[in-house]
């Protein structure tokens, strides 16, 4: 399961991630991301590999270094 990206925040960590509104965000961190319950949990870290699926259905895989708690910005 996975949940859909409808905005990306300009400026966060995922935006300089290159997220996009349409990606669907499968794991943070191998935790699977089943709503946003799950999102808001595991964003927390300051190291994140995020898996999701881009808009043309490939499967993609980023690390991001943020501050612990700050948000990534993924709506």
């Amino acid at each position: 399961m996975s949940v859909t990206v409808k905005g990306v925040i300009k400026g966060s960590p995922a935006y300089k991630a290159k997220i996009k509104d349409g990606d669907s965000l499968l794991k943070i961190n191998g935790n699977e991301i089943m709503d946003v319950l799950d999102y808001r949990f595991y964003q927390n870290n300051s190291l994140l590999t995020l898996e999701y699926i881009n808009a043309k259905g490939k499967i993609k895989i980023k690390k991001i270094c943020k501050k612990e708690y700050e948000e990534l910005g993924l709506e």
